[in-house]
């Protein structure tokens, strides 16, 4: 075989190739809670839905790991992602709201950001998946 074919073959092989990412989010709570939480996470295509909208996102239990509460999301293409979590006390998998909205349960966005009168956005939550990220979120209500 020739270097010019071993050459193009290398290229057309590193030019189809899909980077994938890992993204480990780590939950941070006051008290080490049974875990019934749950970990959402959209991509740019599904920021409508964000962040209430669990059955459109890819949705995974948080797992329990040296006493750390945390979710693990595998092979992510590059682009940007946010991720909105939520702690399922009764069990009925879903964010239970109030009449006027609000939750019930305890939760969090990435990148922390809550308000008092509204859901935070996807923008102001988005994180650029780019390599392996390891971001943490608060659990709570407001």
């Amino acid at each position: 075989m020739s270097f010019r074919y071993l050459t193009l073959m290398l290229m057309i092989f590193v030019s189809t190739r899909t980077f994938a990412f890992n993204l480990f989010v780590l939950i941070e709570t006051s008290e080490l809670i049974e875990n019934n939480i749950k970990c959402a996470l959209f991509n740019e295509n599904l920021k409508e839905s964000f962040p209430k909208k669990y059955d459109q996102a890819h949705l995974l239990d948080a797992m329990i790991e040296n006493k750390k509460i945390m979710c693990k999301f595998e092979n992510i293409p590059y682009g940007n992602y946010a991720v909105s979590i939520y702690n399922d006390e009764n069990k009925n998998n879903k964010l239970d709201l109030s009449f006027f909205g609000i939750p019930k349960e305890d939760w969090g966005v990435s990148n922390n950001v809550r308000h008092k009168m509204s859901s935070p956005d996807f923008e102001e939550s988005q994180i650029l998946i780019n390599k392996d990220v390891e971001i943490s979120i608060k659990l709570g209500n407001l």
